[in-house]
């Protein structure tokens, strides 16, 4: 109804009249028309194409909008810029160069620049997904498609969905498991240089706005790096940019749940392994000694069961053997020794453990749960030493 009415209030009239208030509102433009008609189909054509446009007016009406001629179909408009400038971010997938301006019968322009303020806004440079639950429709047009990917039961495995909206390619990795997502888009263009310009200088001024860490390669690639709290790396997320052949290539990751890093993260490209976290384990023996010193030091087992332990890599994730990972999954089995307790046969499992290779992070397998939850859990749960882990 909103979307209808402010149709209403613009499009009627004739072009060249000046009625109305003296100020409208701050919009950003997405398209311009000679003729009417092609607007208003646009207009109503704008939703399925994966964004929303609001309504239409003809520029020459407003002083402020000397730049434009013709029909401009807009989104908005809001009453204050800032507004305006955080919406902008959600079109700049299909819309690289638009940026909110003032529309008012007062002579001059005022414009404003795209202005991110978390991560979502920054997404706005990737075209919108359909995430597997349904919840985010997209045209059909899009051919997007869903397949499990990894071993294990279908509900737990994370899930690739494609999508094809035009001039774009475009892959994502949910796993509503381990609370995960990771999106690579690429965009197609002939001149990826001056693309990557632009939005290089959109990232390093987000950079300052959200808290980010800034990463920079040569010129050719940029991470955003989110960490709010080094201590608990809940919410951790990559956002990144890079020129390529084809044209400008986008990233995003999120980590949403217990620093469980996504399955497909080894996709990310090498520079963006680089993250203000300092690295503690450089390999899976030493991150096993990293273990070893936390179990001894919160006294998780009694000492004749500390007396006799083995730990060994084993991963967890079901991705390939050479994946890239920031992290080692270590199995700790108790040993029996000939003459000893328990059968020289066998060595169970006493308790599974991740260990990251950076910011000291541990956390442990719950046998219950079947997910990793921090470390702590370990120390708070009271069956940990009732029966061996399978």
């Amino acid at each position: 109804m909103k979307t209808t009415v402010a149709l209403l209030l613009i499009s009627i009239g004739s072009p060249g009249a000046e009625e109305g208030p003296a100020v409208f509102g701050w919009v950003n433009p997405c398209m311009e028309f000679s003729e009417e008609a092609a607007a208003s189909e646009f207009l109503s054509e704008s939703g399925t194409l994966g964004f929303s446009c609001c309504g239409y007016l003809w520029a020459p009406d407003w002083a402020s909008l000397s730049d434009f001629s013709g029909w401009l179909v807009y989104n908005g408009p809001f009453n204050r810029s800032e507004d305006a400038a955080k919406a902008a971010c959600r079109l700049l997938w299909k819309f690289p160069d638009t940026r909110s301006v003032l529309v008012s019968h007062g002579s001059g322009v005022s414009a404003v620049d795209p202005a991110p303020e978390d991560l979502t806004d920054l997404a706005g440079l990737i075209p919108p997904t359909q995430d597997f639950m349904h919840q985010s429709p997209v045209p059909e047009e899009w051919d997007t498609r869903w397949s499990t990917e990894g071993k294990g039961e279908e509900w737990e495995r994370p899930v690739r969905i494609t999508s094809s909206p035009p001039g774009w390619t475009l892959e994502e990795w949910e796993d509503i498991y381990a609370g995960t997502v990771e999106l690579r888009a690429l965009f197609e263009t002939l001149d990826p240089a001056d693309r990557f310009a632009e939005v290089r200088g959109l990232l390093r001024s987000a950079a300052v706005r959200i808290d980010a860490e800034l990463v920079e390669d040569n010129g050719e690639y940029l991470l955003l790096h989110g960490l709010p709290d080094p201590e608990d790396r809940l919410g951790d997320w990559d956002f990144w940019a890079c020129a390529v052949d084809e044209g400008l290539e986008y990233g995003m990751r999120v980590r949403s749940f217990y620093g469980e890093p996504v399955y497909c993260w080894e996709n990310i490209p090498v520079s963006a392994r680089s993250t203000p976290l300092p690295v503690t384990a450089d390999d899976w023996l030493a991150a096993g000694n990293q273990l070893m010193e936390r179990i001894r030091a919160d006294s998780v087992y009694d000492p004749v069961t500390l007396g006799s332990i083995s730990f060994s890599l084993s991963y967890m994730d079901g991705l390939d053997e050479d994946a890239w990972r920031d992290y080692f999954d270590l199995t700790l089995r108790e040993v029996h020794r000939p003459g000893g307790s328990g059968d020289p046969n066998t060595s169970p499992v006493l308790d599974r453990f991740r260990v990251y290779a950076r910011g000291n992070e541990i956390l442990w397998w719950h046998p219950v749960f079947g997910e990793y939850v921090p470390f702590d859990e370990l120390l708070n749960t009271d069956f940990r030493n009732c029966s061996p882990v399978q």
